[in-house]
């Protein structure tokens, strides 16, 4: 008779599950000249950023955003797309696409719509952009990671720089 009730609650019991968002956030530091996009994931109610990140980074809602940031050399203006779950592009648990990044009408060296902080099996995807314009020089980092998992995180990331003069 105990198998009995235990297969019965079982089959009543709710379920658990993970639940899982991938999104982005910014910030814009006017005094320290530093404009970010970074890939944040919200797992569990706990939210994660791609790379260690500030504590004053916002969160992309859905919907599109114009993000504009005025440096003491430079204006940085970001078009991001924030989709919800299930929207596509291989994607079940959001999707951010940079549509726009430019520095002082100076467009950076991406491939516009990108893929931000979301890929499909077997693509590196795109988890931080910096860019510093303290002087008159622009540098722009981009950060990617060859993939996310619970027990990891993103991993292994890899950066690169370019300089804007």
């Amino acid at each position: 008779m105990r198998p009995l009730i235990l297969l019965l609650w079982l089959s009543v019991a709710p379920a658990l599950a993970d639940s899982i968002a991938f999104g982005a956030a910014s910030r814009c530091d006017r005094e320290q000249g530093v404009f970010e996009l970074v890939g944040r994931v919200e797992a569990n109610g706990v939210v994660l950023f791609a790379t260690p990140a500030p504590e004053d980074l916002t969160a992309l809602e859905i919907g599109t955003r114009s993000l504009t940031c005025q440096l003491p050399h430079g204006k940085v203006q970001a078009v991001v797309r924030v989709y919800g779950g299930s929207s596509g592009e291989c994607q079940g648990a959001e999707l951010a696409i940079v549509d726009h990044l430019s520095v002082s009408k100076r467009k950076l060296p991406i491939a516009a719509p990108l893929s931000f902080n979301w890929s499909c099996p077997g693509q590196t995807m795109t988890v931080r952009f910096t860019v510093r314009a303290r002087k008159a020089d622009v540098v722009v980092e981009r950060c990617t990671a060859a993939d996310w998992t619970w027990e990891a995180g993103y991993a292994p990331i890899a950066c690169e720089r370019v300089t804007l003069r």
